[in-house]
């Protein structure tokens, strides 16, 4: 319609010009002539300018066509021009739209790619059509086909647990209340194995204009495997490797949780610990693999004979601690730690071995031993400590007398630890005496201990606990030097030798550097290897027998002369007597005490006087205090003694006025 329109116009302009110069053109014709005859009365001259006016009229009318041309052919060039522009930029356009369709095509399909490759799957909610959108990746996480219309979710809530659907319906609907736009949220579904799957979902509400919420939009994600791997993490973190029991984390947090229940006091939990009798020994003597088979078998053994509802757990090496959730009192504690005890001497039988085995158990019951589980745990590791100390396989109850022991003995540890620092220890000697001339002949050397608030501490508060952290070790190296220091002057001013006797505690004697530190002190100090004594007991002997044996010839090798103390309190046997290379047998103060009295122990005291002698082992005897002990020793051929009787363990200036009233002129 346009289109006609427009030709139409064109055409009536075009008409109306023709007329226009047809009529302009004949009045030029008409007029122009006569006005020639009335102005020119020649004829040859009009017909000249008839000429002229004619060429004039052609001339004007080529130049207004070749005007209208010009112009025509001008529009009509710019025409194309712009044509053209626009063609140009049309063209244009069209690579660019192309490209930007290309570029749309290669986003979605690396969106695609993207999306179906990642482990998260994703959904759109159309909160007002309640119409959801599901992936392909959501589908294959659910294993739900995908013919299955998206807003049909029958198929997750069954295959999910109804619990975990409840409670992502909750979570979803106080997210659209408000509380958040956030919601994330967890649960299972079955697979086709029948087994479960679980599965993370999160989600974030889209608003209107007008702050409603118009869609939610998030991701679902397989979180299978890393349930798997924080459950495994949880088991490392709270279950021992070797038996699968709780450990000690896993244990103190279930106490704190026993301890919290209202009904707490009215049941009165109570913490066992138990801790097998001299499993060091079975770990050395048949190595760690049988030694870890027994934990294993001990912690099998514990969960056979305890309530179900009793906790378990292995707190390391062969320590075990046991919750009992409910007891009617201590005695019932005590029944069933008892009967722990009882079940574990039967025999355990690992790879071929028949193993017995002892246990200690120290015994806590709340509220009474502790109101948290730090205390409960600190007051029964008392109480196993105190079960040991009574001598072990056997049960000990908390009792508050027991924590003031345990602070007494960290006070002397943490004091100990300073003592040689400044300077706090002191050595006192004790003559040993030859029994038929009456002559000193040797000394041996005592430690004391001049606290420098509390004075002078008795040894047997201060060793064992020397002895337990380890401090011996440079404390006896301390008492080592200093009494060969002290020899080497007496013996250079006596015109005999008196021989320096010196105690090596057990942890001193298990050392390596031993040897070493016994050569150093004979070359530091320059003391006569002859004068030197080192003495050891029974029970240090015989944790090792080749060990101490081997040991015990090379210190010999040196010139040094040993002693055994402490004989007849422990095995007192003539086989490991053979063994050892002995030069001296201490009779222990315990047969003197009753050798004027009892006929058994005269019979023994005489018996290890000559058994000692058939072996050319001398005999000294500890602990004389009366001149009938003296009197039946010396008819009985002992060689030699030490005691009260003669003299108690002196400090070195009084020694030494003793030595020169005593021996007149042999020493200076």
């Amino acid at each position: 319609m346009m289109r006609n329109r427009r030709t139409y116009r064109i055409r009536s302009i075009a008409a109306k010009t023709a007329i226009v110069y047809a009529i302009v053109g004949c009045l030029w014709i008409l007029f122009s002539d006569r006005l020639l005859e009335k102005v020119v009365s020649s004829m040859d001259q009009v017909m000249l300018l008839q000429t002229y006016k004619g060429w004039f009229y052609v001339a004007i009318t080529a130049f207004l066509i070749y005007m209208l041309v010009l112009k025509d052919l001008r529009k009509l060039d710019s025409t194309n021009t712009a044509l053209k522009e626009s063609y140009f930029k049309l063209e244009e356009t069209n690579e660019k739209l192309v490209q930007v369709e290309n570029s749309l095509i290669l986003s979605e399909e690396r969106y695609r790619i993207a999306i179906e490759g990642s482990s998260d799957g994703i959904w759109d909610w159309d909160i007002k059509s309640n119409r959801l959108y599901l992936s392909l990746r959501v589908n294959r996480i659910l294993e739900i086909s995908a013919d299955v219309p998206p807003e049909s979710m029958e198929t997750v809530n069954e295959l999910s647990d109804p619990n975990d659907i409840r409670t992502i319906l909750w979570r979803y609907k106080k997210c659209l209340e408000g509380s958040s736009n956030h919601c994330t949220s967890r649960f299972r579904i079955r697979t086709s194995d029948n087994t479960f799957k679980w599965l993370s979902v999160r989600g974030k509400l889209i608003y209107d204009a007008d702050g409603i919420p118009v869609r939610m939009t998030g991701a679902l994600t397989d979180i299978t495997e890393s349930i798997a791997a924080e459950e495994r993490i949880r088991q490392l973190a709270y279950y021992d490797v070797l038996t699968g029991l709780p450990n000690r984390q896993f244990f103190i947090e279930q106490l704190n949780t026993a301890l919290l229940q209202p009904d707490a006091a009215s049941r009165k939990p109570a913490v066992l610990y138990l801790d097998l009798d001299d499993f060091k020994s079975i770990n050395d003597t048949l190595g760690h693999d049988l030694g870890d088979k027994l934990i294993q078998a001990v912690g099998s053994r514990l969960i056979s004979i305890l309530p179900p509802d009793c906790l378990i757990s292995r707190l390391g090496g062969d320590d075990f601690l046991m919750l009992l959730q409910q007891t009617d009192s201590k005695e019932h504690a005590w029944s069933v730690a008892d009967n722990l005890l009882s079940e574990l001497k039967k025999a355990f039988y690992v790879e071929y071995h028949e193993l017995y085995i002892t246990a200690s158990i120290g015994i806590a019951a709340f509220p009474d031993d502790g109101k948290d589980s730090k205390t409960l745990i600190r007051n029964v590791d008392t109480a196993l400590n105190a079960a040991k100390e009574k001598g072990r396989n056997g049960c000990q109850t908390y009792i508050d007398e027991m924590n003031q022991r345990v602070q007494e003995r960290m006070e002397v540890e943490n004091s100990l630890r300073n003592a040689l620092l400044n300077n706090e220890f002191r050595l006192h000697y004790q003559p040993q005496v030859d029994i038929h001339t009456g002559n000193i002949i040797g000394m041996e050397a005592l430690i004391r201990w001049q606290h420098s608030k509390k004075g002078l501490v008795p040894p047997l508060k201060f060793l064992p606990v020397a002895e337990d952290t380890g401090l011996i070790v440079p404390i006896g190296e301390w008492v080592l030097h200093t009494a060969c220091i002290q020899g080497k002057k007496w013996s250079d001013r006596s015109d005999t030798r008196i021989k320096m006797s010196v105690n090596l505690s057990a942890n001193q004697f298990r050392t390596k550097e031993l040897l070493d530190t016994v050569i150093h002190v004979l070359d530091s100090t320059g003391i006569d290897p002859l004068c030197l004594n080192v003495e050891i007991t029974e029970s240090i002997a015989m944790e090792d027998l080749e060990y101490t044996t081997e040991l015990l010839r090379k210190l010999k090798q040196l010139g040094i002369t040993i002693s055994l103390d402490d004989f007849g309190t422990g095995y007192s046997s003539l086989s490991y007597l053979m063994q050892l290379p002995i030069d001296v047998l201490k009779m222990d103060k315990a047969f003197i005490d009753n050798i004027t009295k009892d006929k058994r122990v005269q019979a023994i005291a005489k018996s290890i006087i000559k058994m000692a002698h058939s072996l050319d082992i001398l005999v000294t005897a500890e602990g004389v205090e009366t001149q009938e002990q003296l009197e039946f020793l010396r008819q009985h051929d002992c060689d030699a003694y030490q005691g009260y009787y003669y003299s108690r363990p002196l400090p070195e200036h009084e020694i030494e006025r003793l030595l020169q009233s005593e021996t007149g002129t042999w020493y200076r």
